[in-house]
């Protein structure tokens, strides 16, 4: 199976199989998941909104959120058909701030403003997160950061190989996996 590192500002959608895996702290990841068509995807974004004088980007998540629903509806998925996953938000110790918060709050908001159903949510707290997602399956594998992994799964350098037979188009930080 190949695999893909999701950088923070950046957008994956895949048409194909595929684990995704990112980490995040105070930062959000949606992922959003149509099981009728395989259909995967997943933002990690840092900011909730575009900073002034900063260029609308990925790295916020009013864009994130926007462009991640947008790639679904280029492919003709239905809101209906969509379920939501919602993960990190933590406060970090190192950051006295609510932006972890008001990172998932925004989520939440577009999520339903889009009539997007959130079946999981594990946010708050104060440890990062490690999320892998399988792209055909729905499935997450979700880990606090600095624990071990639940289970026994290949090692990231088995699938860093696959990585140049990977099809992967890239625009501004969006990508897309597979056709």
């Amino acid at each position: 199976m190949d695999y893909f590192y999701l950088k923070p500002g950046n957008i994956a959608i895949a048409t194909k199989t595929c684990l995704i895996e990112t980490i995040v702290g105070s930062c959000v990841s949606v992922i959003l998941y149509a099981s009728n068509r395989q259909i995967g995807g997943m933002n990690h974004y840092v900011m909730p909104e575009v900073l002034q004088n900063r260029e609308a980007t990925p790295y916020f998540g009013r864009p994130a959120v926007t462009l991640l629903l947008a790639a679904f509806q280029r492919l003709q998925v239905k809101p209906s058909e969509i379920r939501a996953t919602l993960i990190g938000g933590a406060h970090m110790k190192a950051m006295d701030s609510k932006v972890g918060m008001m990172n998932s709050q925004l989520a939440r908001d577009m999520l339903t403003e889009a009539g997007i159903r959130v079946i999981k949510e594990d946010s708050g707290g104060i440890y990062g997160r490690v999320i892998l997602f399988n792209s055909n399956t729905g499935v997450i594998e979700l880990r606090k950061a600095g624990s071990k992994p639940s289970r026994n799964r290949s090692n990231h350098s088995s699938y860093s190989s696959k990585l140049e037979r990977l099809q992967i188009s890239s625009k501004n930080g969006i990508y897309l996996i597979g056709n």
